[in-house]
């Protein structure tokens, strides 16, 4: 499912390899050159280019991943050095009920997390539906901890000749609502070549919106879009709505991408309807599949990549067509698919930066003088970061080693970590190759703005992984459609399409800081913008906190974190306090366009940067 063909500046179309099944196919490329990001291919392109993306999910059953011993590496085999410095994965692995595709972190202290089902084992078409679940990190991680919670029934065509069935969610964007709700919009229409005669030869996108209530555990079907969307991008605005872009249209024979742009409007409530209306469009909302999107502290949206010509800053106003702004090259002119995009931590006052890691850039082959089917892409150790203030980009520190398809996590000590992903694309040996190496996280230092790389988790996680902050200030990792543990006994060294997923935890550095951590006592659960509010916390010896908004993560682009920094205030005098407890006060962010509205997870942090565990905030 991964992008192939990326926008660049005066509209030019670069392919990356074909795999096998595509060369059967390939035809002379040619593109036409439109205004501003536009952006088209020709039947012949589009014939080409189908086939080499659907390849990507059928071709790769088998794909060969190094193991030094021939078997599965041990949890912490590779140590990268004291948990107190890079943290440590802790026990092993545990199984999930489906594939985490998407996750996200809900107010409720559960992980929603969603998918397809497995391959049929006595092989043929994976079913077009979708399959979702809960896990609640409060009872372990066993069986008992995870709950299914399938989608609703529902036809992705309306009359067209598809059939009912779970609404085909994966693939589609994912944001949280200013209710703690969440907003899936798009998904998967169609299996390309499933049907000859459907005239479909690649991907396409399914009209379909959800909200998923994290209260009653329920999903809710909202009105349609306008059209279909598969892998498109949703951020949420200043003033509480969603805008939603990017990503391939319903129609045949697939791989068009939608220029239009949509603006979901929530109802007050969790289980309410809201209202999916036009936004605009055109040739200049054109983008990469996933696309990058930001909210910067003026109510702007930035647009970061994935492509070297998806670099802008977007307008929503109420009630009138949305608009775009194109922003100056990138310093090094490369694509990032693959990669990341993670806000920077600044001060109360928000961030206008936001930094790209890792990825592939799909022009440039690592041996260009192989034959087409044996072209490899290797992922990038490199990062550039984007001002949305001037709309500049530059250059930042360089990762240890090159990641794509990983996942970023923002942490509330301000560090990142880099959480799994692969080392390139070789279309011979599977789509996105992994190594020993790609196990072992990476830890940037926001003091030194330096990367170090940590322990190896059990499992690759790369294409379809996932990672989110828990609240007690833990990750979860999951995802990646093989699993050597499974297929290890029957393949030595390869791995097969997998029938189950698994999730780690991994344990940041904080949480072997020195010193106990602090404990929240009470805090408010729903604040006003630019308001002093109490935190009585005990021990910990706390000296400051900070908000960080849930993630909601797919593909390597999470579409929810976010970090914001509270100002401190003059602690209250007088009043009744339990022993061995203090009452800190701090003050809201300014306004929604620093921090949209909607649930954070608050943190007191202790003065060795030890976190709390969070209690949920709603910034109203």
């Amino acid at each position: 499912m991964g992008l192939r063909a990326a926008r660049h500046r005066g509209g030019v179309i670069r392919l990356i390899a074909l795999t096998p099944l595509a060369l059967a196919a390939v035809l002379p490329a040619s593109a036409s050159a439109h205004e501003g990001h536009l952006h088209t291919t020709k039947a012949m392109e589009r014939s080409a280019l189908g086939l080499e993306h659907a390849a990507e999910h059928f071709l790769p059953k088998q794909r060969r991943r190094a193991e030094p011993d021939g078997g599965p590496t041990a949890p912490n085999a590779v140590a990268g050095g004291d948990p107190a410095e890079v943290g440590r994965w802790s026990g092993d692995y545990f199984t999930l009920p489906n594939y985490a595709i998407h996750a996200v972190m809900l107010p409720t202290g559960k992980v929603l997390f969603w998918g397809y089902p497995p391959e049929p084992i006595e092989g043929g078409q994976r079913a077009n539906s979708g399959e979702a679940a809960l896990w609640d990190p409060k009872l372990g991680t066993g069986p008992e901890s995870m709950k299914e919670v399938d989608p609703p029934l529902v036809d992705p065509d309306g009359a067209g000749p598809l059939d009912e069935v779970r609404a085909p969610l994966y693939c589609s964007g994912q944001t949280l609502l200013p209710s703690g709700a969440v907003l899936a919009a798009g998904g998967n229409l169609i299996w390309p070549g499933a049907d000859p005669d459907d005239g479909y030869g690649d991907y396409a996108g399914a009209d379909i919106v959800y909200t998923f209530d994290p209260y009653a555990e329920t999903w809710v079907a909202q009105a349609r879009m306008s059209g279909g969307r598969w892998y498109p991008s949703q951020v949420r605005l200043a003033d509480g709505r969603t805008a939603i872009l990017g990503g391939f249209d319903e129609n045949a024979p697939g791989g068009s991408y939608a220029d239009t742009v949509e603006i979901f409007t929530p109802a007050n409530e969790p289980e309410g309807l809201g209202q999916i209306s036009a936004a605009g469009g055109g040739p200049q909302f054109l983008s990469a599949l996933y696309p990058h999107l930001t909210t910067m502290p003026n109510g702007r949206v930035l647009m970061s990549g994935p492509a070297e010509g998806d670099y802008a800053l977007l307008d929503f106003p109420a009630g009138r067509a949305a608009s775009i702004t194109d922003l100056p090259p990138t310093p090094d002119g490369v694509n990032r698919i693959g990669g990341n995009a993670v806000p920077r931590p600044a001060g109360p006052k928000g961030t206008w930066q936001v930094t790209q890691l890792g990825g592939i850039e799909d022009t440039a082959p690592a041996n260009p003088g192989a034959p087409p089917d044996q072209l490899r892409y290797d992922a990038m150790a490199t990062s550039v970061t984007t001002d949305g203030k001037s709309g500049q980009t530059r250059v930042d520190a360089a990762l240890p080693s090159g990641r794509a398809y990983a996942n970023a996590v923002l942490l509330p000590d301000r560090s990142i970590v880099q959480i799994g992903g692969g080392n390139g694309r070789n279309p011979i040996e599977g789509n996105y190759d992994a190594v020993e190496a790609d196990k072992r996280v990476q830890v940037l230092d926001p003091e030194t703005n330096t990367w170090t790389l940590g322990p190896s988790q059990r499992e690759f996680r790369t294409y379809h992984s996932v990672a989110v902050l828990l609240p007690d200030g833990r990750v979860f990792s999951a995802g990646d459609d093989y699993h050597s543990v499974e297929a290890i006994a029957e393949s030595p060294g390869y791995y097969r399409s997998s029938r189950t997923d698994t999730a780690e935890i991994y344990e940041p550095a904080y949480l072997f800081a020195k010193g106990e951590r602090p404990k929240i006592k009470r805090a408010p659960k729903r604040v006003g913008y630019d308001t002093d509010f109490s935190v009585t916390i005990r021990g910990g010896k706390a000296t400051e906190a900070v908000l960080m908004a849930p993630g909601a993560t797919t593909h390597g682009a999470d579409m929810g974190q976010a970090m914001v920094p509270l100002k401190q205030r003059p602690a209250p005098v007088g009043g009744k306090r339990k022993k061995g407890t203090r009452v800190l006060r701090f003050r809201t962010p300014a306004n929604p366009k620093v921090a949209t509205p909607g649930p954070y997870m608050l943190f007191a942090m202790s003065r060795t940067g030890k976190p709390s565990v969070a209690r949920w905030v709603f910034l109203r």
